[in-house]
């Protein structure tokens, strides 16, 4: 059995911290552009230089606002489902909370 799960054996650096939050940070703020605003932004990057192509950007993007509509969907059920539980709960009285053992 292995003594660790692979993970790093020490704290993560500011650097590694930093670099993990890298794609919220470019989430928000490619996010906050207009269309308009980020098909002049697209046009004006040098690719070579990001060491990325526009097709690799537009991909990662697409992927990450995908993902951030579905997290986004989950939180909105999660949240309509709390409403629904403690509507329910209202109706209860206190007997009836301590019996099914709510609060």
């Amino acid at each position: 059995m292995p003594c660790t799960d692979g993970g790093v054996p020490y704290p993560p650096s500011e650097e590694e911290i930093l670099a993990r939050k890298v794609p919220a940070m470019l989430c928000a703020v490619w996010s906050s552009l207009t269309p308009h605003q980020q098909s002049n932004a697209l046009a004006k990057i040098d690719w070579n230089e990001a060491g990325v192509t526009m097709k690799e950007f537009t991909r990662w993007w697409k992927l990450h606002s995908d993902e951030d509509k579905r997290r986004r969907a989950r939180e909105a059920e999660a949240q309509r489902r709390e409403r629904l539980r403690d509507k329910a709960l209202e109706k209860l009285t206190p007997e009836e909370r301590r019996a099914l053992g709510v609060k």
